[in-house]
């Protein structure tokens, strides 16, 4: 899968999450993973430039601080 799709699915993965569709985090989890090793082989690759890591990994900041908590 491309970033812009891992992306995606990390948001989806959220949304599903936080709409109660799944009741755990392993997919946001799974798809987190699968995002940080497109990344890093686009590093690898010189595809992306290191200076632009943080914009890739904002995302999965804002992706992962927008799950909903509940303690119930």
């Amino acid at each position: 899968m491309s970033i812009p799709q891992l992306g995606f699915e990390i948001g989806m993965a959220v949304s599903d999450y936080n709409n109660g569709t799944v009741k755990t985090y392993d997919n946001i989890i799974k798809y987190t993973l699968l995002y940080i090793q497109e990344v890093k082989q686009g590093v690898a690759m010189k595809a992306i430039s290191p200076d632009d890591l943080p914009d890739y990994y904002l995302l999965i900041g804002q992706a992962w601080a927008s799950i909903n908590i509940n303690d119930t």
